[in-house]
């Protein structure tokens, strides 16, 4: 009689989900345990995104790039990036996750069962229960709705009845900077508002007393220097209280009109989180740290339970650095980070069962000042390293190569080059203001 197989599974194929699941099949294959335990990576989308460019596919023109040639350098297909692995794919959506059984749930009505669970399931948009957010507001979390953006976009500067086209993005975090430097770019590049057939304004509202609230003092003043120089308004100091048809009121209300408005200004934990009898605070609550983001409590081995062998990594946790009592921020180098101790404390375990070793020797995640770096229209970005802070031209240059380092992580060389070249084509062409 066969023997079982146990289950490790990953739902999530993000930034985290995918590492953990590449780094436990090189470790099993290392162990020489892949016919005792097999990996299965669910995600409800066939491709993994590659985020940070995200902003690019809302803002890149038509003639530069189709939505298929922004699609192979922003979504990579799964199937290809696990090959010659022992990873297992599974795509659908996960309704339930039983904890008691050992089960999870999909929308379809299939059951799949685990010995260990690593939950990377990412974060949800959080709108604060403001009226009419939702139903008046875009958004970019993935690549489908970035074109949608961009299609909105030029479907409004388009219309020859329009004299002007209004933008506002609510969030001046990272992703509405970004985003509104580079729809202003995008907008310019437009021929009706080229040629002054259609004027544009762009404008970024966030409640935060500055933008970029939680980032260095020095970045956030080079932040709104560019911004300026590229004619975006800026809003601080004033939530947004609700929003109608092509109307925001703010809770001072004073009223901005609109043509399209764009959400960055939230996220919270994935829902399927919350419905897993998570750890608590000495409280008895969720953690909630920001009025951006819902954090979980989570130990340092990033184990959600003791004895159930769950873990949880990237902004599906959101983890509280005890330090600074604050989350750990949602950049892809924190989740990596995150995935390389889940990869190491389940291998760890694995080998305790099959009695590899008598000690297991668990990593600890501790959280950092991470590096970062902030595009900002064009070929300018804002980048920081410990304490060096560097913009322009050589921030861009530097982005490039971060990427690049991230393709090599999950690709072959060849293949890692082969799409690293494709952006760049695109980007270079995409990004022409200095």
């Amino acid at each position: 009689m066969l023997e079982t197989k146990k289950s490790i599974v990953i739902i999530g194929a993000g930034f985290g989900g995918l590492q953990t699941a590449l780094k436990l099949s090189r470790g099993l294959k290392r162990l020489q345990l892949t016919d005792k335990y097999c990996i299965t990576l669910v995600d409800r989308n066939s491709y993994h995104t590659f985020t940070p460019t995200l902003y690019e596919a809302a803002t890149t023109t038509d003639y530069v790039a189709s939505n298929s040639q922004l699609k192979r350098i922003i979504a990579f297909p799964i199937k290809e990036l696990i090959e010659n692995s022992v990873i297992n794919f599974t795509q659908g959506i996960v309704t339930k996750i039983n904890t008691t059984n050992k089960e999870i749930h999909f929308a379809t009505g299939t059951i799949l069962a685990y010995n260990y669970l690593v939950l990377a399931l990412g974060s949800e948009i959080n709108y604060f229960g403001i009226p009419g957010l939702a139903d008046h507001s875009l958004n970019i979390k993935t690549f489908i709705e970035a074109l949608r953006l961009r299609e909105k976009i030029i479907e409004q500067v388009e219309i020859e009845a329009r004299s002007c086209i209004r933008i506002v993005v609510g969030g001046g975090g990272s992703t509405g900077i970004e985003l509104a430097a580079e729809i202003k770019n995008l907008l310019h590049e437009l021929p009706r508002v080229a040629t002054g057939h259609c004027q544009d304004s762009v404008t970024v509202i966030d409640g935060g007393a500055t933008i970029l609230s939680v980032f260095d003092e020095r970045v956030i003043k080079m932040a709104e220097k560019r911004l300026k120089y590229l004619e975006v308004e800026i809003i601080t100091g004033k939530m947004i209280q609700s929003v109608e048809v092509n109307k925001i009121t703010l809770q001072d209300s004073q009223e901005i009109n609109y043509d399209l408005l764009v959400w960055t200004g939230g996220v919270a934990s994935n829902h399927l989180m919350q419905t897993l009898g998570m750890k608590k605070d000495p409280s008895g609550k969720r953690v909630i740290t920001t009025h951006e983001m819902t954090c979980l409590p989570e130990s340092e081995d990033l184990a959600i339970t003791n004895t159930e062998k769950i873990y949880g990594i990237g902004d599906a946790i959101c983890f509280l650095d005890q330090k600074t009592n604050r989350p750990v921020p949602g950049v892809a180098r924190a989740a990596v980070i995150q995935a390389r101790v889940v990869a190491h404390n389940i291998l760890e375990e694995v080998k305790a069962e099959q009695e590899l070793t008598h000690v297991v020797k668990l990593k600890r995640y501790h959280p950092m000042q991470y590096p970062y770096i902030l595009p900002i229209g064009g070929k300018f970005a804002i980048a920081k390293f410990g304490p060096i802070v560097i913009s322009g031209l050589p921030a861009w240059i530097i982005k490039g190569t971060v990427e690049f380092n991230y393709l090599l992580s999950i690709f072959p060389i060849q293949r890692a080059i082969k799409y690293w070249l494709k952006g760049l084509w695109i980007f270079l062409r995409n990004d022409r203001l200095g």
